[in-house]
């Protein structure tokens, strides 16, 4: 499966981005 882009229905964890190049997963941003 290398190089191989991940599937459509793949869960996404709850994320949000800290600033453009800092992503923090596990969080959705909301107090």
């Amino acid at each position: 499966y290398q190089g191989v882009p991940a599937p459509t229905n793949l869960p996404v964890p709850p994320h949000y981005f800290v600033s453009d190049d800092v992503i923090r997963i596990g969080e959705d941003g909301v107090a």
